[in-house]
């Protein structure tokens, strides 16, 4: 009796908690072939009601010269599931469309007999009425259907363009991702090759991946100069310019769909939210600079500790590690620039040089 008990219990709680069952909760999937949709239970005949987008669950690498092209890549897929879901919507709306239809076959007929009895028209004028009113029905009939044809060979086109770019991302992202094999961390579980892949696609003739420029009041990169600095250094240096590229990226994502009048219903006003957060990060910038030169113009030369290389050029000497080692200060500054400047470089020019380890990509919402 107990274990009878238990095993109902089971059976209640897992089908308790089946996505599938579950009225009203949204599923996610990491499937690049999903169908992009879900039905949910529901009284409604309505498609809006019994059919549900998907969500797509963001893939994440901790491979640093590989993280703006994850971030295009999740939007790409976004934009993917995105227009099978209008696909099966408009499939959906097409079986409705030939019920109303019947409805509005049967409104005209009505219609027709009840003007024709309140305008006391004759035999003749009611023939010719009809003949009017129905070339009007029936030409609302075809400018329905004409408009479902046309949104199924948009959204058809729409899919396989945006299926193709994903498909280009999965291959780039394998092939960045071979340097950082033997790095601890995430990685997508892209394999070489773009594999599995997604089914239909033809990457060949995608153009290349967004290409991004510091903005103009960006000036780094910016040295350390002394350890108390160090932290608003890294700040210009790193996280600034990281938050600046993912909403760079998402914006041209955003102006992409727009020229292809296919920016998601919620998604509607986004690229001036995220306009809006670049100024803020803009402000953010002046102010952190502004600490920043404050800073290293209280930073004290180091002292001379142990024997030292000859100076040349009347240079200083200065440590630069913990266990004695020593050297000009002009070679530690120009160590330190060509490191900031090789890791900004990545930031902007999507070079392999990048160092970022700021930011969780596009899902960061927090503006600085």
């Amino acid at each position: 009796m107990i274990r009878a008990l238990f095993v109902c219990l089971v059976f209640a709680v897992a089908f308790g908690a089946s996505p599938a069952l579950a009225k009203g909760k949204v599923q996610s999937t990491k499937d690049v072939n999903h169908q992009g949709w879900y039905e949910v239970k529901t009284d409604s005949d309505e498609p809006y009601s019994r059919f549900k987008k998907i969500e797509w669950v963001d893939a994440k690498t901790d491979c640093q010269p590989c993280k703006y092209l994850v971030v295009e890549y999740n939007l790409v897929m976004r934009e993917v599931l995105y227009y099978r879901y209008l696909q099966k919507m408009s499939a959906e709306s097409k079986k409705q469309r030939a019920k109303g239809f019947e409805y509005l076959h049967e409104d005209y007929k009505d219609n027709v007999k009840e003007t024709i009895k309140k305008r006391n028209l004759s035999e003749s004028e009611a023939a010719e009425y009809e003949l009017a009113a129905g070339g009007h029905a029936m030409s609302k009939i075809f400018d329905l259907a004409e408009g479902e044809a046309n949104n199924e060979k948009r959204y058809a086109r729409l899919l396989q363009d945006a299926e193709n770019r994903a498909q280009k991302l999965r291959e780039l992202i394998a092939d960045c991702e071979k340097q950082c094999k033997d790095d601890e961390g995430e990685k997508t579980d892209i394999r070489i090759g773009g594999q599995p892949p997604i089914k239909g696609s033809d990457p060949k003739d995608v153009p290349p991946p967004y290409k991004y420029k510091a903005p103009a009041w960006w000036k780094g990169p910016f040295d350390e100069v002394c350890f108390k600095c160090a932290k608003l250094a890294k700040e210009l240096n790193e996280r600034i310019p990281h938050e600046v590229k993912v909403r760079q990226i998402e914006i041209e994502h955003l102006t992409r769909l727009d020229k292809n009048r296919a920016v998601p219903y919620e998604q509607i006003g986004r690229r001036r939210t995220l306009m809006s957060e670049l100024d803020k990060i803009e402000e953010h910038y002046k102010k952190t600079l502004k600490m920043y030169e404050d800073c290293i113009k209280t930073c004290k030369k180091p002292k001379k500790v142990g024997c030292v290389f000859p100076e040349s050029d009347g240079e200083t000497a200065i440590a630069i590690g913990p266990n004695d080692q020593f050297g000009t200060g002009a070679e530690f500054n120009n160590k330190v620039k060509d490191q900031a400047r090789g890791l900004a470089g990545g930031l902007f020019g999507g070079g392999k040089s990048a160092g970022v380890g700021f930011g969780g990509g596009r899902n960061r919402r927090d503006v600085i």
